[in-house]
């Protein structure tokens, strides 16, 4: 026999919401995280856009220190911000739309076919 835990306020909160709100949001946060990891490399590559160095893979990582002695380990995400008000509607929007459109190409019964088996239940 499985028993349910008790709801979490701020997850039964989150599932009140339109269901194209909580997309965007995922989609807008989702990009956020993923555009932040990569950051580093993107500056080091605007770095290498903007000057008329050779690149080499090989330099990346001394590239990468320079900045960090020079200027300290913020300067790697130096322009983020900018990065984060574009990606986060762009982000949002994109994954608002593929839901959307998931759900309406596929159909209700497609989508129910899938059985959802809780964990440990055969």
């Amino acid at each position: 026999m499985t028993t349910n835990p008790p709801d979490n306020p701020a997850l039964a909160a989150a599932r009140s919401m339109p269901r194209e709100f909580r997309n965007l949001l995922a989609g807008g946060l989702a990009g956020m995280l993923a555009k932040s990891v990569v950051a580093p490399i993107d500056r080091i590559k605007i770095l290498y856009q903007v000057t008329s160095a050779r690149f080499h893979l090989t330099d990346v990582p001394k590239v990468a220190y320079s900045i960090v002695e020079k200027e300290g380990w913020a300067a790697l995400w130096k322009g983020n911000t900018a990065t984060m008000i574009r990606v986060f509607p762009y982000s949002g929007i994109q994954f608002m739309v593929f839901d959307y459109c998931k759900v309406h190409f596929l159909g209700e019964k497609r989508r129910k076919s899938y059985k959802m088996v809780p964990a440990g239940d055969s």
